[in-house]
């Protein structure tokens, strides 16, 4: 967040430095011109909410400053580390939890990748027992430089009591994906995780309490 406010202040700065020269040097504007160049600061901030125009050439020395300065109130649940990238699980302002990628550049971290590509998929429903069906949400995201995937498994609890020894989630070659609880408020959550080679696809076969399930997008 405080990146985020320096960087506003820096571009608000140099926005209104320039239109006050502007003025000067033509005094005859008419009042409507001057309204419009003053109105250009605060569509500039506005569009630098979705457009990181600096994220080529920004590095940061932690993954946590890359989180911080590219969303509102970003905080770091989870992070995978690969060769070329950092896959991670991240909670922030714009929605309580969410997959990203953040490149690597030696030592150094890039922002948050806007090109990384985000998938969702329809909804898997268990029979845990006869009397109750449970429910998991699929997401994954996709680095388009390394070519990996993190596969993201939600199995909503609300404000029940969690066992984390009820579920193991494998891939068909028998991976297990790593378990993380996210509580909120309250609200638990588990969340299954891994990184795997490719796009996840359609198809690709997930193994629930020794149930085969294949994907579908949504």
């Amino acid at each position: 967040m405080a990146f985020l406010l320096v960087r506003l202040s820096i571009l608000f700065i140099l926005e209104a430095a320039a239109i006050i020269i502007l003025i000067k040097k033509h005094k005859t504007l008419k009042a409507r011109t001057i309204i419009l160049l003053l109105c250009i600061p605060f569509l500039i901030h506005i569009l630098s909410y979705y457009v990181k125009f600096e994220s080529p050439f920004l590095r940061f020395n932690t993954v946590e400053e890359a989180v911080s300065y590219s969303i509102i109130n970003g905080n770091v649940e989870e992070v995978y580390d690969t060769e070329d990238c950092i896959f991670l699980v991240y909670s922030g302002f714009e929605q309580p939890i969410a997959l990203g990628a953040i490149n690597k550049y030696g030592d150094k971290f890039g922002m948050l990748d806007e090109t990384a590509e985000l998938i969702n998929y329809e909804a898997i429903k268990v029979d845990f027992n006869e009397k109750n069906m449970e429910v998991f949400t699929l997401y994954s995201v996709y680095n388009n430089k390394t070519k990996l995937s993190l596969l993201q498994i939600d199995q909503n609890y609300g404000f029940g009591t969690v066992n984390q020894k009820e579920t193991q989630i494998t891939t068909k070659d028998g991976d297990v994906f790593e378990k993380m609880l996210y509580t909120k408020n309250n609200f638990n959550d588990m969340l299954y995780t891994k990184v795997l080679n490719g796009k996840v696809e359609e198809g690709y076969t997930i193994i629930i309490r020794g149930e085969e399930f294949e994907l579908k997008y949504t």
